[in-house]
């Protein structure tokens, strides 16, 4: 999915309501104004800061289409029901009844998602493609050392944060007199960079192997592999001072 599943965004903003509401409910209860934040806290029990944090917990998860959603919402179901049984018990702000439909209603909402099509994301991870990195289209120059032959040349097309699509057709040829044939799985070591500036290299995996369709050319696709931060900065470097070349 190219872009978050609005679902998703729903229940950030729903959970992100429940965590705010305590505070908000004690300042319609008690009369207290926003100024008065230790009044406010002092009033909250152990049990409302634990809703609150599994609530911006699910935020998080349902933000980013996490997994470990499908773990945190039983639990925070949970939560929120022995939050809602000592308040119809000990307080006398809200009846039995109101607390019974307010942990029911959390619950009913909660688990809407797992029979959504967002349970598909949350079952097979690759499919969160709005996280991706932006890619930009870049002609850099890149010497490939692959498990066989020597080093060879090639180009970037495109290029990430995280990987970069190499478009050479000696790169994939099944030619027998082109010995540095790439598979998918294959490691290899590049350097990439621009005569007399900045160089970036690293190890990377050979993640795809595509044959020229339309505007896009043959090639394969790259992972970056153990990306240390001077590598992520040269390279960070070296695609605003490129972008710099490409608009001028």
């Amino acid at each position: 999915m190219k872009k978050r599943p609005l679902l998703f965004n729903l229940y950030t903003l729903f959970f992100l309501s429940v965590a705010i509401s305590f505070p908000i409910q004690i300042m319609a209860l008690y009369g207290h104004e926003p100024s008065e934040a230790s009044m406010i806290v002092n009033k909250m029990t152990y049990l409302n800061w634990s809703v609150i944090g599994v609530c911006l917990i699910n935020a998080t998860f349902s933000f980013y289409g996490h997994w470990l959603l499908k773990l945190s919402l039983p639990f925070s179901f949970f939560v929120v029901a022995l939050n809602n049984f000592f308040v119809s018990k000990l307080a006398h702000d809200y009846s039995p009844l109101a607390t019974t439909l307010a942990t029911l209603t959390f619950g009913l909402i909660s688990s809407y998602l797992f029979f959504t099509n967002a349970r598909e994301v949350l079952n097979d991870q690759n499919k969160r493609w709005w996280l991706a990195p932006k890619r930009f289209k870049r002609n850099l120059p890149v010497w490939v050392q692959g498990p066989l032959g020597s080093p060879l040349l090639s180009k970037t097309f495109d290029i990430s944060k995280s990987g970069a699509f190499l478009s050479h057709s000696s790169l994939t040829s099944t030619r027998e007199d082109v010995p540095n044939t790439l598979n998918e799985g294959d490691e290899i070591s590049l350097t990439l960079g621009l005569s007399g500036q900045k160089e970036f290299s690293c190890q990377a995996e050979v993640v795809r192997l595509t044959k020229p369709k339309g505007d896009y050319p043959g090639g394969i696709g790259i992972r970056f592999k153990d990306m240390s931060v001077t590598n992520k900065w040269v390279l960070d470097q070296i695609l605003r001072d490129t972008a710099a070349v490409v608009s001028a």
